[in-house]
């Protein structure tokens, strides 16, 4: 809100309820050795009250973030339900309209009865201006179980039931879940508007990881070759069937399921296959004439011995003995 309107809220309402904040360190300064205090408590109840006007003072020149710092302060050293009335002024005035809200109904749930009708009037008055400030968001998630955050905080898990209240002005809007992933939504809304915010989740793949005992060996999944041993693969989230082959060894095969973002191992031991014993050489067939070489041998001889009795025989018998000589030379 700007310093313009603050000032305007502040004329209408702020020297109320600024009588009520003194009023209110009056009752803070009840001495606490009369309530049977101790005097660490006694201290404690001491620099609360002073803390407490400190807040009342920056309160009464409008520093609201100065005001609100020193009644927290208040309220850890000695906590009074008058502490969270200022604490819901000063969160109202700087526009932090549901952290105001809870503080104010806080406020009437632990003052009870006790509360002065000028104080619930007050707190009356803040919470209806609230209600007409405060703005919605419609929140979708396209997954269920998804814990939905607001700048940060938790506002329920997917799908939820209904809009979230939120302050008007700038928001991011986040949806967390394990094993997924996805981007934040940013929205602004106007005072007493609304918007809607949808949100995706896509699922993180899932790692596997392949070894086949220091043989390299392909690695397929779901039929399709991605790589050798030993690999790391990126997997869609889901059920896979991983097999190892390698040249020479018995191939294996393996089932896993990956959640989302989760990591497998598969590792494996390939076993040999069996090696054939060496078939013996096979000796060529000796043909007939190695087979039956003595045959051939008589034959020979035999053919020689005639060819010389059939010279003899068929030489002429008229030819002198002397020519004989001479032929056989």
């Amino acid at each position: 809100m700007s310093p313009a309107t603050h000032a305007v809220r502040w004329q209408s309402s702020g020297r109320a309820v600024a009588g009520v904040l003194v009023v209110l360190i009056a009752a803070i300064s009840t001495p606490a050795r009369a309530q049977g205090e101790s005097a660490d408590s006694a201290q404690r109840q001491s620099d609360a009250r002073a803390r407490y006007e400190a807040g009342t003072q920056a309160y009464n020149v409008q520093d609201f973030a100065a005001a609100l710092a020193e009644f927290r302060a208040s309220y850890e050293l000695f906590p009074t339900s008058r502490a969270l009335f200022s604490i819901g002024l000063c969160q109202y005035e700087l526009d932090e309209y549901l952290a105001a809200r809870e503080a104010l109904r806080r406020y009437l749930e632990e003052g009870g009865d006790a509360v002065p009708a000028e104080r619930r009037a007050v707190v009356d008055e803040r919470l209806a201006s609230i209600a007409a400030k405060l703005a919605t968001l419609a929140i979708e998630v396209n997954e269920a179980g998804a814990a939905v955050l607001v700048d940060g905080r938790q506002v329920g898990v997917s799908p939820l039931v209904a809009p979230v209240e939120v302050d008007p002005g700038d928001h991011i809007v986040e949806a967390r879940m394990d094993g997924h992933q996805g981007e934040p939504g940013r929205v602004t809304v106007t005072p007493g508007g609304s918007a809607v915010v949808r949100l995706e989740l896509a699922s993180l793949p899932g790692v596997v990881r392949v070894d086949s005992g220091g043989v390299v060996a392909d690695v397929s999944v779901d039929g399709e070759v991605l790589g050798a041993t030993p690999v790391e693969l990126a997997l869609p989230a889901g059920d896979h069937e991983v097999l190892i082959a390698a040249t020479g060894y018995r191939a294996e095969t393996r089932a896993i399921a990956l959640a989302p973002g989760a990591v497998g191992i598969v590792s494996v031991v390939l076993v040999p296959l069996p090696v054939a014993p060496e078939a013996p050489p096979v000796e060529e067939e000796e043909g007939l004439g190695v087979r039956y070489w003595w045959l051939w041998t008589t034959i020979g001889v035999l053919v020689a011995g005639g060819a010389v009795t059939a010279g003899v025989l068929l030489w002429p018998e008229d030819a002198a003995s002397s020519d004989w000589s001479w032929r056989m030379r």
